[in-house]
């Protein structure tokens, strides 16, 4: 999760079979990223936070 809003503008999660977009989330984070300064961004925290708790319900339940 984290890597996907890193490098990423936007990211789309997708459902389980069969492979639908759930939802696309735009990322906010400046495009000229510092990699340990994004990681304590509080928009980094919050979007990642967000992905997790999408495909952890669009899966059924919580994948680590």
């Amino acid at each position: 999760m984290a890597e996907a809003v890193y490098l990423s503008d936007r990211v789309v999660a997708m459902t389980a079979r069969p492979g639908r977009v759930a939802e696309v989330v735009d990322v906010d984070l400046p495009l000229d990223r510092d990699y340990a300064a994004t990681m304590r961004a509080e928009e980094f925290g919050r979007k990642t936070s967000a992905l997790r708790a999408l495909l952890g319900s669009a899966h059924g339940g919580s994948h680590d």
